[in-house]
């Protein structure tokens, strides 16, 4: 395979050099800028680097086989308790013990305010017991998901000085779970895997400058996809393992969001467990989540089985299967619990880049449009390796499951599970795994950076959607959900998407409370194409901004008039409010106004609004008919803004 690609390289090099010789503006690796050293250096896999940790038992791609099997292969909850695995358990036992002092540390902070209208921090802190637990979602949505995702982290850090001091800085510390998908799943994956860094640090090694899928320069095109080939024919070697486009498209993430030798390719998932900051509970627990597609269907039913990778385990919570397998194991196949006699238990197979790639699958589409494009180079290389991959566009992963529960898991007779896109069911914020009953989430941060609307805005489809799906029957034993719109006019229509939104907020103390968090503009239009696979320092800096001034400004800055407290303060009131109500306390006077204007009231309007959803700075249009949170001035068309219409196959 790799002699008729370098072939294959050599001859497209040969029709290139002329050109590239004749031409002034080609440049030596050694007149570069330092960065653009560093990133081709980092391409060939000649740079050091070395946080993120290398523990496959091979040493490379390659999964192994014929590994000791554990005494229990895989794990089947009752369907009384379904109880979460003894590992997650422990370990959020020890990470709720460690976060009481993270909120002490911020509700005291000052620039909160919660004590003038009388918030009785020491009575709060009194029974640690009940203190509330938080959790972090992050959508889909490529690059401006995963940047946006990052602001808000950044934003809500306790290691960043300015987020403590505008009152945002510690609700990360105070997290016990994290949960992305596609896009989301590439912040969520390179937070996790390179050791929970503050942002500055990680922003040192991604490398986001060159293109994942198209590198500047024949020399980096080359060496880029010379480095994919080798490290996926590693996996090809062993044998027994089908390859798919995710294989080439997770080995892409790994080079450009994994801190570790030759660009992750010895890096796995389950290795998180090894991590300073995830085996001291100084993090969030991290769950990237993809979906089954049965019988290539073409379109992802609501009901479909969501699949969780976590640090511990793989599985589904989906009353159709229910069962889990430990993470170390991803890989292997077995018939009703019982690892297959070919290549027996597997280690090795759960790559961090590929976990998160088959979150992403929806990318691998964009390889076969850059493959078959009219360039010699690419076309060629298309060819070449279309002889492996054919038409498969999915993650192909030996199925650990085939036997089990065979009248409802509809891959029970399957030797491989087809996984796609986290949110191919329409549900691109991963809510779902946070609203299981086990996991007793009592309020779930939203982070919204979907493409819905024509101009690349979120409208709140993903929410209503996960509402469609919790109102199954079959899932009213996995968890409860709040009271939600049943469409996205009523979140464009009252401005629902324009800014945060609290959903839930009279529903049961058992309910999560949702606080809704959509990517709007404040300081920048931060609705880059969901295709855009390269960015500048200067794009990085305008979302991380952007998201600094969410996290802080809202109604406030949108209509000073409406006399409502700074939103640190309304996101403290509502991080706290479950945990009051369980306890008996009344909320404050300043709560008590934050809920009334951010909490939706369940008015609905399912009108089709008159008008693109079409946002400006420094405003964006909020409630425009009675029943919605807020009020604002119509904004005024830009003609900076972006439109994605032309990619409405894919809204995020």
């Amino acid at each position: 395979m790799m002699v008729r690609l370098f072939l294959a390289l050599a001859a497209i090099f040969a029709f290139y050099a002329p050109l590239a010789a004749a031409a002034p503006s080609f440049q030596r690796l050694g007149t570069l800028e330092p960065r653009k050293i560093q990133n081709a250096l980092r391409q060939a896999g000649l740079l050091s680097r070395g946080v993120a940790p290398s523990t496959a038992p091979s040493g490379n791609y390659a999964p192994s086989i014929k590994q000791t099997c554990p005494s229990t292969l895989i794990r089947q909850p009752s369907s009384s308790s379904e109880a979460l695995s003894s590992d997650e358990s422990a370990w959020v036992a020890a990470r709720r013990a460690n976060v009481v002092s993270a909120w002490e540390s911020y509700l005291t902070n000052s620039a909160l305010n919660l004590t003038s209208s009388g918030f009785d921090v020491k009575g709060f802190m009194a029974n640690t017991s009940n203190l509330p637990n938080i959790a972090i979602a992050t959508s889909g949505g490529g690059y401006r998901a995963m940047l946006h995702g990052a602001g808000m982290f950044n934003a809500f850090d306790s290691r960043n000085a300015s987020s403590v001091a505008q009152g945002t800085g510690g609700v990360l510390q105070l997290a016990t779970y994290m949960a992305g998908l596609s896009g989301g799943s590439w912040w969520t994956g390179t937070l996790a895997v390179n050791d929970f860094p503050p942002i500055n640090d990680l922003v040192n090694f991604w490398n986001l400058e060159e293109s994942l899928i198209d590198p500047s320069g024949l020399i980096n095109l080359i060496t880029y996809y010379t480095g994919l080939q080798k490290q996926i024919d590693q996996k090809l070697n062993v044998g027994g393992f089908d390859l798919s486009l995710t294989d080439y498209w997770g080995a892409a993430l790994s080079r450009h969001l994994v801190n570790a030798t030759d660009g992750g390719a010895a890096t796995t998932f389950s290795s998180i467990q090894n991590l300073t900051s995830f085996s001291q509970h100084d993090a969030p627990f991290p769950i990237i989540i993809a979906e089954s597609r049965i019988n290539d269907e073409s379109t992802i039913p609501t009901n479909t089985s969501i699949f969780e990778f976590t640090p511990f385990e793989f599985g589904s919570w989906n009353p159709s299967l229910q069962a889990f397998i430990p993470m170390e194991f991803l890989g292997t196949g077995a018939v009703n619990g019982v690892a297959n006699g070919t290549n027996g238990c597997v280690t090795g197979f759960d790559n961090a880049g590929f976990v998160m790639g088959t979150s992403a699958t929806l990318f691998n589409e964009l390889i076969v449009q850059f493959l078959n494009s009219s360039s010699v180079f690419k076309s060629v290389l298309g060819e070449l390796l279309g002889d492996v991959l054919g038409e498969n566009d999915l993650s192909t992963i030996p199925n650990p499951f085939t036997g089990l529960n065979p009248s409802t898991f509809a891959d029970s007779n399957n030797a491989e599970l087809q996984l796609v896109d986290g949110g191919e069911d329409k549900e691109t914020l991963p809510l779902w795994p946070l609203i299981h009953p086990e996991r007793n989430v009592d309020v779930i941060l939203g982070i919204d950076a979907n493409s819905n609307t024509d101009f690349g805005w979120p409208d709140g489809s993903s929410i209503v959607a996960t509402g469609e799906r919790m109102k199954d029957p079959g899932f009213a034993s996995l968890g409860s959900f709040p009271t939600v719109p049943a469409d996205a006019a009523t979140f464009l229509n009252f401005g629902l998407n324009a800014r945060p939104t609290f959903f839930g907020c009279n529903d049961s103390v058992s309910t999560p409370l949702v606080v809704y968090l959509p990517n709007a503009p404040y300081t920048s239009y931060t609705n880059f194409s969901t295709f855009q696979f390269s960015y500048t320092p200067q794009e990085l800096d305008a979302y991380l901004t952007n998201a600094f001034h969410e996290a802080a400004d809202n109604l406030t800055s949108i209509d000073p008039a409406n006399n409502v407290p700074l939103f640190p303060t309304c996101l403290a009131c509502a991080l706290v409010s479950r945990a009051e109500r369980r306890a008996g306390i009344e909320q404050t006077s300043d709560c008590q106004s934050c809920f009334n204007a951010y909490c939706w009231n369940g008015v609905s309007n399912s009108t089709t609004p008159s008008t693109d959803y079409d946002p400006s700075i420094p405003g964006v249009p909020a409630a425009t008919q009675a029943g919605g949170a807020g009020t604002s001035a119509s904004p005024t068309p830009s003609s900076s803004k972006r439109s994605e219409s032309s990619w409405a196959w894919w809204t995020r």
